[in-house]
């Protein structure tokens, strides 16, 4: 996904700085220096765990960046059963710490390889920085783990997604996460006990 939005969207300053052994922080500070005194705003796109990655990186060498006033920051995947776990009430106090990158301009996504589309934050647009939103094609269902019948709201339960642009595939996902249905979207709370580890929390 990253390339695609780089081959569509970046410029000669775009940088991918992630490598087989993770974050590649030489590159990522320079970049962002670079950024910085360019004054221009920036997308950053990063899993949660490379994030933190690059995040211990510039807390060890004391390095503190401000991009610039507009930038943002997409967040995907997550922590559960990695070595470096932090809530996201910390990620996002470390962000605005060490990149300048306040709260409010931080967009999660929701989304895995069996779904053609994703849900997303709306905080760019003033929304929860926590609530996630499905496109109109797309219903979320919060489902009792042992009964498989609809939780109430506010009851956590497996999150279940219906995704219509699956054409070529099964159009019902029955997912291994834990979530919460409330207003028009969701929130997401981990994996289920004695789930498997996959996708981007891998990375």
């Amino acid at each position: 996904m990253a390339d695609h939005v780089l081959d569509r969207h970046g410029s000669s300053e775009s940088l991918t700085a992630f490598g087989p052994r993770g974050v590649e922080a030489s590159r990522a500070r320079s970049w962002a220096g670079g950024r910085q005194r360019e004054g221009r705003p920036v997308l950053v796109l990063a899993t949660a765990f490379a994030l933190a990655q690059w995040l211990d990186a510039l807390e060890r060498q004391g390095l503190r960046f401000r991009l610039p006033a507009g930038s943002a920051l997409f967040e995907t995947g997550g922590f559960k059963g990695r070595s470096t776990e932090m809530s996201r009430e910390d990620l996002l106090e470390r962000v605005g710490a060490w990149l300048g990158v306040p709260p409010e301009s931080v967009v999660r996504e929701y989304g895995m390889t069996e779904l053609t589309s994703q849900c997303y934050t709306r905080a760019l647009l003033g929304g929860d920085p926590d609530l996630f939103v499905a496109p109109h094609w797309v219903r979320v269902r919060i489902l009792d783990p042992e009964t498989l019948e609809e939780a109430p709201a506010g009851t956590p339960g497996l999150i279940s997604v219906f995704d219509l642009a699956n054409l070529g595939s099964a159009v019902h996902v029955l997912t291994e996460d834990l979530g919460v249905a409330e207003g028009e979207g969701f929130r997401l709370l981990g994996r289920a006990a004695g789930a498997e580890l996959r996708g981007c929390s891998l990375v």
